[in-house]
């Protein structure tokens, strides 16, 4: 009977939300979220405070990307918006459905609880936010327009933008606040094996070991880049790290994105090269 309830949780978690009407009259859910992220769009210039924000989120959550989904869900913006508490109780029930269904055997004493966990959905949120997706997917509502890269100009303004972002991170960094440093990455990052939830634990796991971290970087160059849903920027620099188990002297470079000059910069990649493909 365990076994089973485990099976079921798994096909939960793993199962996509309802899908939304699929007629012709709708765009796809991936222009839906190309579309929102950009934050160009008249259509999404309009929405209600927030609302982006929790469609985002919702797109994430059918993908069950719920570390992303939670990003989403973090910024100040949201925190008014009915809807984003409960879908990011969703995120969170399907996380801690998800730590259960590993467990296996040995939540065998938590059964109850895991199986109130299992049959626990957020069905009201999660039936509205689907209803303001459908809404904001119908063409005749939010047509797409076309878009051109956008090839940031490296003013007075942009470079001081980007050092005090650099500056802000590798703060946070040696801080070893770990919900502070995570901020100044996208939900999107990618650097080789890693994406944003795999980084989060590593680093997560690494730092904690550690009793300090001190980082400064010599030699900053910023060189812009082409990106289609905004500004981003290329910076390298030469690194010297020091930490309580280990030392390390080398070039760093960061890809840094943001939607326009009214958010912040977050690093979508980072290491001794980064993919220029974002």
């Amino acid at each position: 009977m365990f076994s089973r309830l485990f099976i079921l949780g798994c096909l939960m978690v793993l199962m996509p939300l309802q899908s939304l009407n699929a007629a012709s009259e709708y765009m796809s859910k991936q222009a839906a979220y190309d579309l929102l992220k950009s934050n160009q769009n008249g259509k999404v210039l309009a929405l209600v405070k927030g609302d982006r924000e929790v469609l985002l989120a919702m797109l994430e959550l059918e993908r069950n990307h719920l570390d992303a989904a939670l990003v989403w869900l973090s910024p100040d913006v949201v925190q008014a918006n009915p809807l984003a508490g409960l879908i990011k109780g969703e995120a969170f029930r399907r996380k801690s459905l998800a730590a259960a269904l590993r467990a296996g055997n040995y939540a065998h004493a938590a059964y109850d609880d895991i199986k109130k966990l299992g049959s626990a959905e957020f069905t009201p949120a999660l039936e509205e936010a689907s209803k303001r997706l459908q809404a904001f997917m119908l063409i005749d509502m939010a047509p797409v327009v076309d878009q051109k890269e956008k090839h940031v100009v490296l003013t007075a303004a942009v470079r001081k933008s980007v050092k005090s972002a650099v500056q802000s991170w590798l703060m946070d960094w040696q801080s070893l606040n770990h919900k502070a440093y995570m901020s100044h990455y996208d939900p999107h990052f990618q650097a080789g094996k890693y994406d944003y939830q795999s980084w989060s634990q590593y680093k997560q796991r690494v730092n904690q070991k550690k009793e300090f971290i001190h980082v400064q970087i010599s030699d900053m160059k910023i060189v812009a880049d082409s990106n289609l849903a905004g500004e981003a920027v290329i910076v390298s620099f030469r690194q010297n790290y020091q930490s309580s188990n280990y030392n390390a002297n080398d070039d760093k470079a960061l890809y840094l994105f943001r939607y326009d000059m009214r958010t912040p910069w977050l690093i979508l990649d980072e290491g001794r090269h980064v993919n220029r493909s974002h």
